[in-house]
């Protein structure tokens, strides 16, 4: 991975959103979640400060809804959606 892409580096970037539907991820501050297991990616800045961005509940495609990282949350806030 690359530090600098056409001009930006990472602390330029502002999280305004975060979504996922690992509940080891939801309701946390983006800056805790973003190193919470499963992370498959290379640490490159460890110190990160929090941000006051909570990660929300994402949206749930049929190949997760059986899957225990999202059994503990009600179906009304899951929101699985069948195509």
């Amino acid at each position: 991975m690359h530090w600098n892409i056409g001009g930006y580096e990472p602390f330029d970037i502002e999280v305004v959103a975060a979504f996922d539907i690992d509940k080891r991820k939801v309701g946390k501050d983006v800056s805790e979640a973003i190193f919470a297991f499963p992370n498959c990616t290379t640490v490159f800045c460890k110190d990160i400060p929090e941000i006051e961005v909570r990660v929300q509940m994402g949206r749930i495609l049929d190949v997760f809804t059986k899957s225990s990282l999202v059994s503990s949350f009600s179906s009304a806030k899951t929101k699985v959606h069948w195509s």
